[in-house]
């Protein structure tokens, strides 16, 4: 008889990679991501953890769903199960009482109006408000959108949103005696 080694079932067993952190992350847009990262083991190689080919698209300026996904294979050329994480980047939407620029929302020198951006946030997406008086021809002045957040007390030039200031920049929605001011979203 020969002098080989027979490993039996492990030669085809593919190896397993594990996520680290969580499989679903929301990042505000403009923030930096470091990815969490994964492990991958396998029953013949051990810790094969540096040759994870990641791809990793995101690009936290532009708001949207981005999907990192990690692959490996042993020794053997045997893969593993492809593992994915999916990271969100939530939209920072800038208002101002009349808008500027290009009044998209973008940015405050391209800030929209308070309606207008709060209909193209999404689920999850931030608009800051600067300071100001709202007003509006319609019956609510704002009618709010499920998941949109909406900050006010912004001076309309801060790029955190810890750095506004409520009290120094009064955010007020006016139905001047006439209208509702704010209808919750449903």
């Amino acid at each position: 008889q020969g002098a080989g080694v027979d490993m039996g079932a492990y030669e085809m067993i593919a190896p397993v990679i594990t996520l680290l952190g969580d499989p679903v992350v929301h990042v505000r847009q403009g923030e930096a991501y470091v990815d969490a990262g994964a492990t991958a083991s396998d029953p013949v190689d051990g810790d094969i953890t540096a040759l994870i080919d990641v791809y990793n698209p995101v690009d936290t300026a532009v708001p949207g769903t981005f999907t990192i996904r990690y692959n490996v294979s042993n020794s053997s050329g045997i893969p593993a199960a492809e593992v994915r994480r999916t990271v969100i980047v939530n939209g920072v939407w800038h208002v101002t009482p009349t808008g500027s620029g290009t009044g998209d929302g973008t940015s405050w020198e391209d800030a929209g109006t308070l309606q207008a951006v709060v209909i193209a946030a999404q689920a999850e997406d931030e608009v800051w408000v600067a300071a100001g008086t709202y007003i509006a021809t319609t019956d609510p002045v704002l009618t709010m959108k499920a998941g949109v957040n909406i900050y006010g007390g912004f001076a309309g030039s801060e790029t955190e949103r810890d750095q506004r200031d409520w009290v120094a920049h009064e955010t007020i929605i006016d139905g001047e005696n006439v209208r509702r001011c704010v209808d919750g979203a449903d």
